[in-house]
């Protein structure tokens, strides 16, 4: 059906590649997404605060597996912004203290079974558990949503310098895979961090479709615009803190 709909026109080739996705997306075992165990990037749960600081800021991860005596014992997750808070503290307390509880999951899973559970609970990250309990990899949020629509993040390699470019007061253009939480701190605005890192993947968590270049929508007071698209991953959006004047011109418009 889906390949007469692309040849009768009905359906164009994005639409095409997201159909099958879906279709895919049941199929698909937590095995075939993770990251794997040696891929990881853990701490020993005995490690110092600023030895966390230093893997956060090198890795460029905000969500970090810790261990007890080995990766095959993964304790807790120590999320950057948990650790922010006790930043500049003489005496910081210890990783263990501030790490949240893991969720596990087996590596034969459905990651469409998987994504309804992390949803549901608000869980970013699951540890997946091989044959013999040790760890086999993590996944995502974002792994899961890669699956589906495409890449819409790297953590790696990124040039901050290009990420943002300000166009006016209160007004950005930035990089599909700009940090949630600094654009947050950027604009003084709360878009909500808990389920995705980038703006791109709340886009993607918000209207869960491929989006076209001009679509917009805004939510809790910040106009999201998608300024650019390329194949079904969205790169380029501009984003503007609404004030209270411009919302009441907009009604009276309408």
């Amino acid at each position: 059906l889906v390949d007469i709909g692309e040849e009768e026109g009905i359906i164009e080739e994005e639409e095409r590649e997201i159909i099958e996705g879906v279709f895919e997306f049941s199929e698909t075992l937590a095995r075939e997404v993770m990251v794997p165990r040696v891929d990881i990037v853990a701490l020993d749960v005995n490690s110092t605060f600023e030895e966390a600081i230093d893997t956060i800021n090198m890795s460029g991860h905000s969500r970090i597996p810790i261990y007890e005596e080995t990766i095959d014992n993964i304790v807790g997750i120590l999320y950057a912004k948990d650790l922010l808070k006790y930043f500049g503290l003489k005496n910081p307390p210890p990783l263990k203290a501030i790490m949240r509880s893991p969720y596990y999951v087996p590596e034969t899973k459905p990651i469409d079974e998987l994504f309804r559970e992390m949803r549901a609970q608000k869980i970013h990250m699951a540890i997946i558990i091989d044959e013999y309990g040790g760890t086999a990899g993590l996944v995502t949020i974002e792994d899961i949503l890669e699956e589906l629509v495409g890449e819409i993040m790297d953590e790696y390699d990124i040039n901050e310098e290009s990420m943002v470019k300000e166009i006016a007061p209160d007004e950005l253009i930035v990089d599909g895979r700009m940090n949630l939480e600094e654009l947050n701190e950027m604009l003084g605005v709360n878009l909500p961090a808990e389920e995705t890192d980038t703006i791109a993947g709340f886009v993607y968590d918000h209207i869960s479709h491929i989006p076209k270049a001009g679509e917009e929508f805004e939510y809790d007071g910040v106009l999201i615009r998608v300024e650019e698209v390329r194949g079904r991953r969205i790169t380029k959006l501009r984003i503007k803190k609404v004030t209270r004047g411009e919302k009441d011109e907009g009604e009276e418009d309408d």
